[in-house]
């Protein structure tokens, strides 16, 4: 064989030789690329995997903040009822002292009311004794004198026996007098009806007469300026 013909053969056997390389580097290479791909196939799981994890993790924190956000909210809630259970106490101690001052103070003031009442009742009883004291001394008095007089009337005659009697009226009008009572009789004829009261009319045929004064009665009585009872008169009515 000649030299150029093994030189013909050794290219070939390179060629050869390339070739397979380069279909061996080709293979390799697409194993790599597989490789690669699972690696990353891999690394994208055990990324969701830890991702996953860390997101039940980081549920379960918040999961177990938000439980103790709620006990220490139970918590200040109990704080504030057992504030509140406190104000309330205070206030109603504060009400059981009132009340019981309130109760000291109506009991005082009972006792106060009643003493006034006792003292205002002596008081009425004494001034109604001090009032009547002196008409009490004026009718025992005057009573004394008619017991005296009566035994002497039956000797004396009917005259002086009306005379008498005439003038016991007047002697009781000036007990009156002397606690303050005057007694009044007008002079007019005519009838005034403020003054005084019909104790009974008389008709009359005469129009003049008419509502005129034909009697004067009984007299009429002042307290303080005030008429206590009026004048009895007895008053003509005309009538035709």
């Amino acid at each position: 064989m000649s030299d150029l013909e093994k030189t013909a053969n050794n290219l070939e056997k390179i060629e050869s030789n390339n070739s397979n390389l380069d279909q061996t580097s080709e293979e390799n290479l697409l194993v790599t690329e597989e490789i690669e791909k699972q690696i990353s196939t891999k690394e994208f799981n055990l990324e969701n995997l830890d991702k996953t994890e860390n997101n039940q993790d980081l549920q379960k924190k918040e999961a177990q903040n938000s439980d103790f956000i709620d006990e220490i909210k139970n918590i200040e809630q109990i704080g504030e009822l057992k504030s509140d259970f406190q104000k309330l106490e205070n206030k109603m101690e504060q009400l059981l002292v009132a009340f019981e001052s309130k109760i000291k103070y109506d009991q005082h003031k009972e006792t106060i009311i009643d003493r006034l009442h006792k003292e205002l009742q002596q008081y009425k009883s004494d001034f109604y004794k001090k009032l009547l004291q002196p008409v009490i001394f004026d009718l025992i008095f005057f009573t004394d004198q008619l017991d005296k007089n009566i035994p002497f009337l039956k000797d004396k005659s009917a005259e002086e026996i009306f005379k008498y009697l005439s003038e016991i009226p007047s002697e009781i009008r000036d007990i009156l007098y002397r606690q303050g009572v005057e007694s009044y009789q007008t002079e007019s004829d005519v009838f005034n009806p403020i003054q005084q009261k019909i104790a009974k009319t008389e008709p009359t045929n005469d129009p003049t007469l008419d509502k005129k004064i034909s009697q004067h009665k009984t007299h009429g009585y002042l307290w303080e300026g005030k008429i206590i009872k009026a004048e009895g008169v007895n008053v003509f009515v005309f009538k035709e």
